[in-house]
């Protein structure tokens, strides 16, 4: 088993997060440009509250901008909206209904935004996916490469990336 591949010792102590020790109501926001996107999606899911206490909003952004676009039609409320409403529940015992938000509101690429119970989605599952040579502008405009299946004669061993991909079945 390769250090980098899931359930290896080195993955699993670079992505213990201390998630399991987190008592306290936690709201995170997280971007699907931001490097750090997939540990704030894994910590979010990890820690043992209930729905009620432990809320992700997932957006377009990065890791220096999260809230990028809220408060605009279509998307989250603002970022400082959620923030204020978070602290009145949980530090001022006020209710404003913010524990019955979520507990996953998420904005999907080329769709709109999605409410979820939990994440991943039932149905998801990881695709492995190779860096290929073969051009993806077909006039030859440009020199960029494509996510593939296959290794496309490229060298088995060479770094790969992981996605999840939903499978969702076609009505």
């Amino acid at each position: 088993m390769r250090s980098s591949e899931p359930g290896s010792p080195l993955r699993n102590a670079w992505f213990d997060l201390g998630a399991a020790r987190i008592t306290v109501p936690t709201f995170s926001f997280g971007g699907w440009a931001d490097i750090f996107g997939p540990s704030t999606i894994m910590r979010t899911t990890a820690i043992p509250l209930p729905p009620a206490k432990n809320k992700i909003v997932i957006g377009y952004s990065y890791h220096a901008n999260p809230g990028t676009g809220f408060g605009n039609p279509g998307q989250p409320p603002g970022i400082d909206v959620l923030q204020l409403a978070w602290f009145d529940k949980w530090l001022e015992g006020i209710d404003n209904g913010i524990d019955t938000y979520g507990p996953v509101v998420m904005k999907e690429f080329g769709g709109g935004r999605e409410t979820l119970d939990r994440y991943p989605q039932p149905g998801m599952t990881y695709q492995r996916m190779y860096l290929s040579a073969v051009r993806s502008d077909p006039a030859g405009r440009a020199d960029r490469g494509l996510l593939a299946r296959r290794g496309h004669g490229i060298d088995r061993g060479a770094e790969h990336c992981r996605f999840l991909r939903a499978r969702r079945p076609h009505p």
